[in-house]
């Protein structure tokens, strides 16, 4: 460990698989995967990307808390004089604050997270109030600055509100099981109808699992917006949208 960065790594048969980083100037972790060579962003001690099974979890999250022992790790908001507030018609954040760029604007415009051409409905919990210039980017920006306000605006209903800002209208048939009652199709109709499905006390522990994914999600793309990340590494995590970008946008090199 160096004065700036806590390194913690993770070794299975003699060869380092993980390699944690805590960065103590930039209050910014990370988990390196040798394997791979990508790097992971890491919010409050969670990496939730694929792939990654519980006893890393708990390594990860052990390691997380030995790093921040101490030290003011920023809030969601890293530290902004804000807070979320909503009325039936829509959330916001107090102070002029944008949810998406944190900057103190003088004009907000309402962003529906789940398009209306997709059955976003109106209320409170899809509708965010994000300062015009962001709405203007999302709108009608360039994919790379467009893409992550997306995502930050739609994850950050998430982790307030989870799958309630999802429209329950279904236009795909139900999904089949095989004979050993594993999934042959999903989509993300699949996805609420099993929710939907599930027992009180199960459905109360995915609620949870699901906001906490959107915080997690909401940091990794504001970040994005902020510059903490690099969009062109960051899309390599996500292989369809990768796929479907490079062959809108063949000429840009990732």
């Amino acid at each position: 460990m160096s004065q700036n960065n806590f390194v913690s790594k993770l070794s299975h048969a003699g060869d380092t698989d993980w390699v944690f980083r805590f960065n103590y100037r930039l209050k910014i972790s990370t988990l390196y995967h040798k394997l791979t060579n990508e790097t992971y962003p890491v919010y409050d001690g969670k990496m939730l990307f694929w792939g990654f099974n519980l006893d890393l979890k708990g390594w990860l999250q052990e390691e997380w808390e030995k790093a921040t022992q101490g030290i003011d790790i920023p809030n969601v908001y890293l530290n902004r004089p804000t807070q979320m507030l909503h009325n039936r018609q829509f959330t916001w954040l107090d102070n002029f604050s944008c949810p998406i760029c944190l900057m103190q604007k003088s004009s907000y415009e309402n962003l529906h997270c789940v398009e209306r051409s997709d059955n976003g409905p109106d209320g409170y919990k899809n509708v965010l109030r994000i300062c015009a210039t962001c709405h203007a980017i999302i709108t009608r920006g360039c994919f790379e600055e467009r893409w992550p306000r997306e995502k930050a605006g739609l994850f950050h209903q998430i982790m307030y509100f989870g799958l309630d800002i999802y429209p329950r209208i279904f236009y795909k048939p139900p999904i089949e099981f095989d004979k050993d009652g594993y999934l042959t199709a999903t989509n993300f109709e699949d996805i609420l109808r099993k929710i939907d499905q599930q027992e009180i006390s199960e459905r109360h522990k995915t609620e949870v699992f699901i906001k906490e994914w959107g915080k997690y999600q909401y940091q990794f793309f504001r970040d994005i917006c902020l510059g903490k990340w690099s969009w062109k590494k960051s899309i390599k995590l996500f292989p369809e949208l990768q796929s479907e970008f490079q062959s809108e946008f063949e000429w840009i090199q990732l």
